[in-house]
């Protein structure tokens, strides 16, 4: 059904009116197993009676859904919990045919308070004025205005005000991050350019991988499509050194075999292909890093992160940093718990690991960017956790692209040595690895998911 409703936030004055006014009161207790900007799914205590609610949509016209549960659902249920509880007692009252609930919100809220008044029709709703009576308790309407939802306050507590969101706000705190990056993006560019090694190539990547990581895990930040834009740009400066990676990994393999073996003309032969691929990766990358392509995208990412005058920020905008980013964190681990539980050893699990060891990666960004507002002592451990992990994932990601490596040589190599060397030696090596791994791999993943009390605890 569908619930039509007004809100307004009220001074302190109200409870002067309430105490005059004939009233019933019950006490609320509630709390979001889910809440994403269009949908909720909550648990409420009240009175004596426990009930369970979906809404959909945003506004003053939302799709509700509720029924009644027991105290054992309630109960069992707390312990999905995101966020805060809330706590506050509804006063109810009739004034000109129309009921009013009042809210008045317990601690962390206290003076908070809240009137919602609920309409039969949408027509109802759009001619309704308030009465004079209560507009003298009446700071403004926050109808539109989410922050003000229940959902919102349980996640990220009460929003600054729009004057103050600008200095304290999470937008500003993302955007040192970014500035921070783009200062090591420009560094380690310019060492490239003055025959930088492969470690500035390596610390070029991850400044460009941070960004990107951080620009979409906060999307929610932005109603717009600009950031998604410079996000699209990053990532191709990641992705033309792509190659010149995967090959670094496979010369490094490579040299690891025994010298003198029986193959040892063809692994000649392998070694010379990638020195020579290497060569044109590289000599590709400086031309990109020289070109005006490059220049362009990060001065376009500069203007946008330096700009004071972003107009296209969302409400979460208007939250403090550590609230939104234990948001989104956890919101990361729901992510990586949901794509392990589909994860299949007996099938060929390559694209889900690989995925995995992306939804890893992110993780540890997220942890090692915003950790410092957090239990140092909890954040070291859960990224010495993670790194194991990452590192376990990335070697299996690292054999699955030398598999293809090796696969495609094989539909254009002549040399029969070099294609026995491949088939007999380096497939069936990286097969046996695979098939031994993927077991220790799910082994690690199962012991990750027995951390979620952990990160409900540090990030909830």
């Amino acid at each position: 059904m569908k619930e039509i409703e007004r809100k307004y936030l009220l001074n302190r004055s109200i409870l002067e009116f309430l105490d005059k006014t004939s009233t019933t009161h019950k006490k609320i207790t509630q709390f979001y197993i889910k809440a994403t900007a269009n949908k909720s799914l909550r648990f409420r205590k009240y009175g004596s009676q426990y009930y369970k609610c979906i809404k959909h949509g945003t506004g003053g016209v939302r799709e509700e859904i509720e029924e009644e549960v027991s105290r054992k659902v309630y109960k069992k249920s707390l312990k999905k919990r995101i966020g805060r509880s809330i706590k506050k007692i509804r006063y109810l009252f009739k004034l000109d045919s129309y009921e009013y609930s009042v809210d008045v919100y317990k601690k962390p809220f206290v003076d908070l308070y809240v009137m919602e008044v609920e309409f039969e029709s949408i027509a109802e709703y759009e001619n309704f004025v308030l009465p004079s009576t209560l507009k003298t308790y009446v700071e403004k309407e926050v109808t539109e205005d989410e922050a003000y939802k229940n959902k919102n306050l349980a996640l990220f507590g009460l929003p600054y005000k729009e004057s103050e969101a600008k200095e304290n706000g999470s937008v500003d705190a993302l955007m040192h991050v970014f500035e921070r990056l783009l200062y090591d993006i420009y560094l380690y560019r310019e060492k490239m350019l003055k025959d930088g090694d492969d470690e500035d190539l390596h610390q070029f990547r991850i400044a460009c991988r941070r960004s990107v990581v951080l620009m979409g895990e906060f999307t929610l930040l932005y109603e717009g499509e600009r950031l998604l834009e410079h996000r699209t740009g990053l990532k191709n400066l990641i992705n033309i050194s792509n190659t010149k990676r995967d090959m670094d990994v496979l010369k490094s393999e490579l040299s690891n075999i025994d010298g003198e073996t029986y193959y040892q003309d063809a692994l000649d032969v392998l070694k010379e292909y990638v020195e020579n691929i290497l060569q044109i990766e590289h000599d590709s990358i400086i031309d990109y890093f020289k070109s005006e392509a490059c220049t362009n995208v990060l001065m376009a990412w500069k203007n946008y992160i330096t700009d004071a005058n972003r107009t296209n920020i969302s409400i979460y905008g208007r939250y403090p940093i550590d609230s939104l980013s234990k948001y989104v964190i956890f919101q990361r681990f729901l992510k990586i718990k949901k794509r392990i539980k589909v994860l299949d050893p007996k099938h060929d699990a390559s694209e889900t690991l690989h995925k995995l060891r992306i939804e890893y990666k992110k993780m540890r960004y997220l942890l090692e960017t915003f950790g410092y507002l957090y239990e140092k002592k909890e954040i070291k451990k859960l990224l010495k956790e993670m790194k194991k992990l990452q590192n376990v994932l990335g070697l299996f990601h690292d054999s699955h692209q030398q598999k293809m490596i090796f696969e495609s040589l094989l539909e254009i190599e002549e040399n029969e040595r070099v294609r026995s060397f491949i088939k007999e030696i380096l497939l069936s090596g990286l097969k046996a690895y695979q098939e031994k791994e993927i077991f220790k791999i799910q082994q690690l993943l199962n012991r990750f998911l027995k951390k979620e009390e952990a990160y409900r605890k540090i990030f909830t």
